[in-house]
């Protein structure tokens, strides 16, 4: 910790009885971010109350290394990091992702619990979408559904919504919503009819 002796006036002076009094600001560091608390007091509290505020801050502070997700922390686009970082910054907790395959959160008890509970659910779901973009790639092999454009060709819908489509047409569904290159779009298989609600297709 880094103390820095600092006079200003108005708050420096002597009491009714000659003691001395003194403004100290302290930069307390806990775990994640610093944050400057000016003290004043007499110069013999000082010390005593600068160390129970360091030590009271080292109490109330932990930390949380996230290894369970570690091929997903290690593909996790830049946008997303981001995203984590910015959502850890509201939060008031310190975000490491240095270490290749780990999270590690550092801030107040319940600050890191509140960030640890964000971060893992956001891992969850890119989890289930890693797998559910493997299953479309298997099933892109065996299925591809496509739809007349307005020139009349045949064109192939992207993999996620080829297996959203046969996905939807194996359970017996009369018609399924998904998205096809940014579009959202319905089909409805009684009538073999697609509709694009942006592009009224």
């Amino acid at each position: 910790m880094e103390t820095e002796p600092d006079q200003a006036s108005g708050f420096t002076g002597q009491d009714d009885n000659g003691d001395e009094e003194a403004e100290i600001g302290a930069k307390l560091t806990s775990g994640c971010f610093q944050h400057r608390v000016t003290v004043y007091g007499r110069h013999e509290v000082l010390e005593k109350a600068i160390t129970a505020l360091k030590n009271g801050v080292i109490d109330e502070c932990h930390s949380i290394v996230i290894t369970e997700f570690e091929d997903v922390i290690s593909r996790l686009p830049k946008r997303c990091k981001r995203d984590l970082r910015q959502k850890a910054r509201e939060e008031d907790v310190g975000l490491d992702l240095s270490k290749q395959g780990t999270i590690t959160l550092k801030g107040f008890s319940t600050d890191v619990i509140k960030m640890h509970t964000e971060v893992s659910k956001v891992l969850q779901d890119r989890l289930k979408d890693e797998h559910k973009m493997d299953r479309a790639e298997m099933t892109s092999r065996n299925v591809q559904w496509c739809y007349l454009s307005v020139t009349g060709k045949q064109e192939p819908f992207v993999k996620m919504a080829n297996y959203d489509i046969e996905t939807a047409f194996q359970s017996k569904k009369s018609s399924v919503s998904f998205t096809h290159k940014n579009m959202q779009a319905e089909i409805i298989f009684d009538v073999k009819k697609v509709t694009f609600v942006k592009t009224g297709l």
